[in-house]
Protein backbone atom coordinates (compact mmCIF):
# COMPACT_ATOMS: atom_id res chain seq x y z
CA UNK A 1 0.00 0.00 0.00
CA UNK A 2 1.43 3.62 -0.77
CA UNK A 3 2.55 5.18 2.64
CA UNK A 4 0.51 9.27 2.53
CA UNK A 5 2.99 12.04 1.98
CA UNK A 6 2.59 14.83 3.59
CA UNK A 7 2.65 18.71 2.15
CA UNK A 8 3.00 21.95 3.73
CA UNK A 9 3.11 25.23 2.51
CA UNK A 10 0.63 27.57 0.85
CA UNK A 11 -0.88 26.33 -2.66
CA UNK A 12 1.55 27.55 -4.68
CA UNK A 13 4.31 25.65 -3.09
CA UNK A 14 2.61 22.77 -2.78
CA UNK A 15 1.69 22.68 -6.35
CA UNK A 16 5.66 23.14 -7.01
CA UNK A 17 6.21 20.32 -4.36
CA UNK A 18 3.52 17.75 -6.26
CA UNK A 19 5.15 18.71 -9.72
CA UNK A 20 8.07 17.89 -8.72
CA UNK A 21 7.03 14.67 -7.44
CA UNK A 22 7.28 10.96 -8.80
CA UNK A 23 3.25 10.85 -7.60
CA UNK A 24 1.35 9.34 -10.78
CA UNK A 25 -2.26 9.44 -11.08
CA UNK A 26 -5.46 10.44 -8.85
CA UNK A 27 -4.53 11.86 -6.08
CA UNK A 28 -6.90 13.58 -2.77
CA UNK A 29 -5.87 16.81 -1.01
CA UNK A 30 -6.88 17.50 2.95
CA UNK A 31 -6.96 20.81 3.59
CA UNK A 32 -6.28 21.87 7.06
CA UNK A 33 -6.12 25.64 7.33
CA UNK A 34 -3.21 26.92 10.18
CA UNK A 35 -6.83 28.28 12.06
CA UNK A 36 -8.27 25.50 12.34
CA UNK A 37 -5.47 23.80 13.79
CA UNK A 38 -4.77 26.42 16.42
CA UNK A 39 -8.28 26.49 17.37
CA UNK A 40 -8.06 22.62 18.21
CA UNK A 41 -4.66 22.61 19.77
CA UNK A 42 -5.47 19.23 21.16
CA UNK A 43 -6.16 17.17 18.04
CA UNK A 44 -4.04 14.34 17.27
CA UNK A 45 -1.83 15.04 14.08
CA UNK A 46 -3.39 14.28 11.21
CA UNK A 47 -0.29 12.79 9.74
CA UNK A 48 -0.05 10.74 13.07
CA UNK A 49 -3.74 9.60 12.65
CA UNK A 50 -3.53 8.67 9.37
CA UNK A 51 -0.76 6.54 9.24
CA UNK A 52 -2.05 4.88 12.64
CA UNK A 53 -5.27 3.57 10.90
CA UNK A 54 -3.33 2.78 7.90
CA UNK A 55 -0.97 0.47 10.10
CA UNK A 56 -4.35 -0.83 11.18
CA UNK A 57 -6.29 -1.85 8.04
CA UNK A 58 -2.43 -3.76 7.33
CA UNK A 59 -2.92 -5.86 10.63
CA UNK A 60 -6.82 -6.62 9.79
CA UNK A 61 -7.42 -10.40 9.88
CA UNK A 62 -9.26 -11.64 6.44
CA UNK A 63 -12.20 -13.77 7.46
CA UNK A 64 -14.23 -15.53 4.82
CA UNK A 65 -18.25 -15.30 4.81
CA UNK A 66 -20.45 -17.97 4.48
CA UNK A 67 -20.20 -19.80 1.28
CA UNK A 68 -21.69 -19.30 -1.61
CA UNK A 69 -24.19 -21.61 -3.06
CA UNK A 70 -25.14 -19.28 -6.12
CA UNK A 71 -22.81 -19.72 -9.37
CA UNK A 72 -23.00 -16.00 -9.76
CA UNK A 73 -21.62 -15.21 -6.34
CA UNK A 74 -19.31 -17.75 -6.61
CA UNK A 75 -17.42 -16.12 -9.62
CA UNK A 76 -18.15 -12.68 -8.22
CA UNK A 77 -16.42 -13.32 -4.99
CA UNK A 78 -13.82 -15.05 -7.22
CA UNK A 79 -13.24 -12.18 -9.22
CA UNK A 80 -12.68 -10.04 -5.91
CA UNK A 81 -10.35 -12.20 -4.47
CA UNK A 82 -7.92 -12.09 -7.75
CA UNK A 83 -8.23 -8.12 -7.88
CA UNK A 84 -6.99 -8.61 -4.47
CA UNK A 85 -4.56 -10.76 -5.00
CA UNK A 86 -3.04 -8.46 -7.57
CA UNK A 87 -2.75 -5.81 -5.51
CA UNK A 88 -0.34 -7.74 -3.61
CA UNK A 89 -2.97 -8.46 -0.75
CA UNK A 90 -2.73 -12.24 1.05
CA UNK A 91 -5.06 -13.98 2.80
Amino acid sequence: MAQPQIYEGTAEEIAAQIRGSNLAGRLKAIVTPDELIARNSNMPNLGDTLADFLAEVDQAEFTPGKPHIDPHEQNVSRLIAQKFAKQGHTK
